[in-house]
């Protein structure tokens, strides 16, 4: 089950969450991202939480390891100084808030911080229905860049 499987992999990284409390290891099933705010650091991060995993039976599939930008997390492509996102559909949307959602706490953003995001959702339930974003939603991108911008990830 998918709770199970959040909830074993979360007891694993918990021992280097807690060593390396000046990381952010981020997981949802299969997909680890792991940032921190210098090279050094999220080399040493990365390598604990690799052993962590590998102990426990997980297979790294090293051609998944991205190290250069653009990183891909789930629907997420994070270059090194921005998001890239300027969704034109309900859907697409949908799917960025999302996952920017999973990825908000350790950004520091606030669900208040996201509203002029979330608000675009309203209106038309098709999910092909074209949305623009908003000045206010504009800013919120930026906000997320500049987050984004001063961490480094794996």
């Amino acid at each position: 089950s998918p709770s199970i499987c959040q909830q074993y992999v979360a007891s694993l990284l918990s021992p280097v969450r807690a060593k390396r409390r000046d990381a952010i290891i981020l997981h949802y099933m299969d997909a680890v991202l792991v940032c921190a705010s210098t090279d050094s650091k999220l080399q040493h991060t990365l390598d604990l939480a690799v052993k962590v995993l590998t102990s426990a039976g997980f297979q790294l599939q090293e051609d998944k390891v991205q190290r250069m930008p653009p990183w891909k997390y789930l629907d997420l492509e994070i270059a090194k100084l921005e998001i890239n996102c300027n969704p034109k559909t309900l859907a697409a949307l949908h799917s960025f808030c999302g996952s920017l959602n999973w990825v908000r706490p350790w950004l520091g953003l606030t669900n208040e911080d996201l509203d002029p995001l979330f608000n675009l959702l309203k209106g038309e339930r098709e999910l092909a229905s074209p949305r623009e974003l908003t000045p206010e939603a504009k800013t919120v991108i930026k906000k997320v860049h500049k987050a984004l911008s001063e961490r480094q990830a794996h």
